[in-house]
């Protein structure tokens, strides 16, 4: 009996310490929008499973993007089908440069530009830090090679630097 007494006070003691770490670990879109530096704007991406009102599932991208004042916009990116496709040819083509030409880097580009940045890119006009925290195959999208309508690289607007998700930016800040 007194093992078994030992064992549930290290249980509750355990249980105690799970719940303090579990509760900062909550954090809102306020918190992380009060962390972000005035001159950055954030973008999450996340895939998602929609379910349509005939209760039909389709994995699905959208973005959440935030600056300081908070919340800016929700973009709904659309079917994941042809940004996975698009972004897997991108990593396996700059994972082997030989593969690369400059009009086969362009077409390239241009067609995942306009599926994940040509929707969003109006919020990030006078931004100076962007900082992008992608989801699913776009991890391994360099987004700042990326080519803007003008043809210019991402990178030649503002700096770029990735996070594994929003909150992130709290220990960042730290």
């Amino acid at each position: 009996l007194s093992e078994i007494e030992r064992l549930q006070r290290k249980l509750a003691e355990i249980s105690g310490m799970y719940e303090q770490g579990t509760a900062s670990t909550q954090v809102s879109l306020r918190d992380v929008s009060a962390a972000l530096p005035d001159s950055a704007t954030l973008i999450e991406y996340y895939k998602y499973n929609h379910t349509d009102k005939h209760d039909q599932r389709s994995a699905r991208y959208a973005a959440t993007i935030l600056n300081h004042s908070g919340l800016i916009a929700n973009v709904d990116l659309g079917s994941a089908k042809p940004i996975d496709a698009a972004a897997r040819i991108w990593i396996d083509d700059f994972s082997a440069p030989q593969m690369l030409s400059n009009e086969r880097t362009s077409r390239l580009s241009a067609k995942l530009q306009a599926l994940i940045w040509g929707p969003v890119a109006s919020y990030f006009e006078s931004t100076r830090l962007i900082l992008i925290s992608p989801d699913g195959t776009l991890n391994g999208v360099a987004f700042q090679a990326l080519k803007s309508s003008d043809h210019r690289y991402l990178i030649e607007y503002s700096a770029i630097h990735y996070l594994s998700s929003a909150r992130d930016v709290l220990r960042w800040n730290n």
